[in-house]
């Protein structure tokens, strides 16, 4: 039972690990898909092990690495929507109460006389 419980929490970190890792790795580091996807895919398997497994013995240290990159990836996501949302949330509301200040803009240039004639 808690195997499966592991799985099905651990799928959906897998799946945002391997996007933003892809992402970034193609970005980044300029490589082609193929050779993104695969080291990508190598990447978030061993971050997704690492948030799984104890600490206990020889595996663990070597995995201890991976867990940080994908605790510190999910948080930095979690941020970056965070701020998006805020900001979204903080533009409508500041557009509600603004004046449309292109209307102004266009009236003036209605009246204005062209000069090069």
């Amino acid at each position: 039972m808690e195997h499966k419980l592991n799985s099905i929490i651990l799928l959906p970190i897998f799946i945002i690990l391997l996007v933003i890792i892809f992402r970034t790795i193609k970005d980044s580091l300029k490589f082609n898909a193929a050779g993104s996807l695969i080291l990508s895919i190598c990447v978030s398997i061993l971050a997704t092990i690492g948030l799984n497994s104890n600490v206990n013995g020889t595996i663990g240290v070597v995995l201890i690495p991976y867990e940080t990159l994908a605790i510190c990836i999910l948080l930095m996501a979690l941020i970056v929507f965070l701020f998006k949302m805020h900001r979204k949330a903080k533009d409508r509301f500041s557009n509600i109460f603004k004046k449309n200040p292109q209307t102004g803009i266009d009236e003036k240039r209605k009246y204005k006389i062209d000069e090069t004639e």
